[in-house]
C-alpha cells in the first residue's frame, strides 16, 4: 500500500491563527530552520521542537525524513512538517491538546486507510535434500572418536586397592618416624644418664683425694 499525506484541520484555511499571515503561509514551500520557524509561528524554539515531536507522533509511521533533514546546526525542517505544525497551532488555539489533535489525525488516518499495515509474506520453507554427490562431498574427514566401556567394578577395585597399598606405606612411615623418635629419646636418656654418673665419679675422686691429703697431714707424711 502506498503512502501519502495529509492536512488535518477542523477550522479550514479561512480559519488560520491571526498571527499567522498568507505571506508566511507562503514561505512554507522550502526548508527551514527552527529559527525561521520560531519566527515565522510568533514563538520560541523550544516550542518548534516540541512542535515536531508531536507531529512525528501523529504520523509514527511515516519516515524521519519526511519531516526534517540534515543533523545539528543543520537540521531543516519539511515543508509538510512546518504545515503541520501551522495546523497544531491553530488547534491548540482552538483548545485542543496534544493528544487530542493526535487522535484527530490518527482517525483521520485510518478512515483514509492511510496508516500502513504490517504485513507478514509467508515463505515456504523446503527441506534441502541433497544429491548423492554433495551427500559424499559433506562426509567429514575425521572420524568420530569411539570410546569403550569398561567394567567400572575392575576400575574401582584397582583403585580401592592403590588407596589401601598407599595408606599402608603412610602408616609404615608413620611408625619407622615415630620409633626413631622414641630411640632418639632413649639415646638422650642414656647419654645424660653416663654424663650424671661421670659427674658423680669426679665429685667423689675430688673428695678422696682431699680425705686423703688431710690424712697425710695428720700423720706428718706430708708438711705444710
Amino acid at each position: 500500500m502506498e503512502l501519502q499525506d495529509f492536512s488535518v484541520s477542523q477550522a479550514g484555511d479561512s480559519e488560520l491563527p491571526q498571527d499567522f499571515s498568507e505571506n508566511s503561509h507562503s514561505s512554507l514551500s522550502e526548508l527551514k530552520s527552527s529559527s525561521e520557524l520560531a519566527l515565522l509561528f510568533g514563538v520560541d524554539r523550544k516550542t518548534i521542537q516540541k512542535w515536531f515531536g508531536v507531529v512525528s507522533q501523529a504520523y509514527y509511521w511515516l519516515p524521519e525524513s519526511r519531516f526534517k533533514s540534515g543533523s545539528g546546526k543543520y537540521v531543516r525542517y519539511t515543508v509538510f512538517c512546518a504545515d503541520q505544525m501551522r495546523m497544531l497551532q491553530a488547534a491548540t488555539k482552538q483548545g485542543q491538546t496534544y493528544d487530542q489533535w493526535i487522535a484527530t489525525v490518527q482517525s483521520n488516518a485510518e478512515i483514509q486507510n492511510e496508516e500502513p499495515v504490517t504485513v507478514i509474506e509467508q515463505v515456504e520453507i523446503v527441506a534441502y535434500v541433497p544429491s548423492a554427490e554433495q551427500a559424499e562431498s559433506f562426509k567429514p574427514a575425521i572420524k568420530p572418536k569411539q570410546y569403550v566401556v569398561t567394567d567400572t567394578k575392575q576400575l574401582v577395585h584397582s583403585v580401592l586397592t592403590q588407596i589401601q597399598k598407599e595408606q599402608e606405606i603412610g602408616q609404615k612411615n608413620t611408625d619407622a618416624f615415630n620409633s626413631a623418635r622414641r630411640q632418639q629419646r632413649l639415646e638422650k636418656a642414656a647419654l645424660d644418664e653416663v654424663e650424671t654418673w661421670q659427674q658423680e665419679q669426679r665429685v667423689r675422686a675430688e673428695i678422696r683425694e682431699r680425705l686423703e691429703e688431710k690424712e697425710a697431714k695428720n700423720l706428718g707424711i706430708v708438711k705444710e
